[in-house]
């Protein structure tokens, strides 16, 4: 009950960070009762900025590949830098709630 009274957010935040397979969220999402406009809405706006750096930084390979060029590359490591930087914050940021969650029990 608590989730669906959250239910976009909780789409969102549960889509931007993967803590399960799509399967498990879309049962949980169910048997919570989020609503099917916030479970459409949620999924589309926490798949949004994964689907958009992978685009980037594709795009910005392929371009590296067929033009390469100090300007390209040095754009491809800007995006890749930025991603991995990123994704060791999020890490970092996970790993230490998890402590702490732990250390609280």
């Amino acid at each position: 009950r608590g989730l669906a009274k959250r239910g976009l957010l909780t789409m969102i935040l549960v889509r931007v960070v993967p803590v399960a397979p799509f399967t498990v969220v879309n049962v949980v999402a169910g048997a919570s009762h989020i609503g099917w406009r916030d479970f459409l809405l949620g999924t589309a706006l926490g798949l949004l900025p994964g689907i958009v750096a992978t685009v980037l930084f594709v795009d910005r390979l392929i371009a590296a590949v067929r033009h390469p060029g100090p300007k390209t590359i040095a754009l491809l490591t800007l995006i890749a830098a930025v991603l991995i930087t990123t994704a060791l914050l999020v890490h970092r940021r996970l790993a230490a709630q998890s402590t702490g969650g732990a250390a609280a029990s």
